[in-house]
């Protein structure tokens, strides 16, 4: 005689709310847990898809910039914007690695825990966005020669390569800081952070680029140190918002 395979009935999400308060949510957001399970993940997912979108978008802002400045520029930043996404997947080891821990230890309501986490995780994120930078700056002359460019190209992919580099323990640091929100199961105030850092870049792209009033005129470097900046406005002002949680 087969054995038969014993399955237990459907859970009713809807008669027992408190089984949702496991996940990672901030108090403020506590009303998902008395929310149907699928409006409550898509009002945590699509901002933090949005926030994804908004830092691709960065280096595209860069790329339209420096273009004003003929093909040569935008071809250099262009082809560094990749070298620069490779080096920024790096920090995804770390926000991942915050996201998960900061979930678990806010949804057990051990809040001690989670902001030690996330104060190991900031160090590391200075650690690895140091060592990125030195050899990053180390490699960046050679690695552009061997993918063939020359000229004003290389140039300009040099120049906005390195001055992201200078930047790039500021720019680990806040996306650090962005997952510890989204551990919280707070993916608004990043995606509201990273959508005004990106206006601020917008801003001052053509500032830096083009040297406009008092501003120097920078070319394919001044629009990685607007995307630096910009990056420090959102460290600072996730620094400000998570110490009021």
């Amino acid at each position: 005689m087969k054995d038969t395979l014993k399955t237990d009935p459907p859970f009713d999400w809807h008669a027992n709310p408190e089984a949702l308060t496991v996940l990672p949510v901030a108090v403020e957001d506590a009303e998902l847990t008395r929310m149907p399970p699928g409006r409550a993940v898509m009002k945590l997912a699509l901002p933090a898809i949005g926030s994804m979108l908004l830092i691709m978008i960065f280096n595209l802002v860069d790329a339209w910039w420096v273009s004003k400045l003929g093909a040569e520029p935008f071809a250099g930043v262009s082809a560094a914007s990749f070298l620069f996404w490779a080096l920024q997947s790096m920090s995804l080891i770390i926000s991942e690695g915050v996201n998960a821990l900061v979930a678990r230890f806010v949804g057990a309501k051990e809040n001690n825990l989670a902001g030690r986490v996330v104060g190991q995780a900031l160090i590391l994120a200075v650690v690895i966005a140091l060592m990125n930078t030195v050899f990053g700056l180390w490699i960046v002359h050679g690695v552009f020669i061997r993918m063939g460019l020359t000229g004003v190209v290389l140039d300009s992919a040099v120049q906005y390569m390195s001055y992201t580099l200078y930047g790039l323990v500021i720019i680990f640091l806040a996306y650090t800081v962005d997952a510890a929100f989204r551990g919280m199961g707070d993916t608004r105030t990043p995606f509201k952070l990273i959508g005004a850092g990106l206006l601020l870049n917008m801003i001052l792209d053509p500032l830096f680029i083009f040297g406009i009033g008092p501003f120097p005129r920078m070319e394919a470097a001044g629009a990685a140190l607007a995307t630096v900046i910009a990056h420090v406005f959102v460290l600072v002002a996730g620094i400000i918002a998570i110490q009021g949680r």
